[in-house]
């Protein structure tokens, strides 16, 4: 199997002539490995590894929802948090002291670590797949 050195350039170009539906089948295999056609061929031909094709990964509904959730909580902080400063810079007496605030947000920052932890467990749990080649 021939190894191209470090300083070596890609000179050389080769023409090559497939059906239509090769080439779509060829454009697919590379972008499922996450290379470019020319790389996957190169690879293939030279007998050097070819990435496993790139796991898609369903996100579990719940998960999302939950996300979203947070989100739209942490959004509500920020605008209390404005609300608070705009009275604070213009005199008004404010109903919400920072103390609330910051209560809010720790509380908050809390729920995110932990739905961000319950992701990452998750990641790992279908992080396992073996290395293969395609095609």
């Amino acid at each position: 199997m021939p190894v191209r050195q470090s300083e070596e350039r890609l000179t050389e170009s080769l023409r090559l002539r497939l059906t239509l539906a090769e080439a779509e089948r060829l454009r697919a295999v590379a972008a499922e490995a996450g290379i470019t056609v020319s790389d996957f061929l190169r690879r293939r031909a030279c007998g050097y590894k070819v990435p496993a094709p790139r796991q898609h990964r369903a996100f579990d509904p719940a998960m999302v929802s939950e996300v979203n959730r947070l989100g739209v909580e942490i959004k509500k902080v920020g605008n209390l948090a404005n609300q608070v400063a705009l009275a604070a810079h213009t005199g008004r007496r404010s109903r919400v002291v920072w103390d609330e605030v910051a209560e809010q947000i720790g509380s908050a920052l809390a729920e995110v670590h932990a739905v961000l932890e319950r992701l990452l467990a998750d990641e790992d749990l279908g992080n396992d797949s073996p290395d293969g080649e395609a095609l």
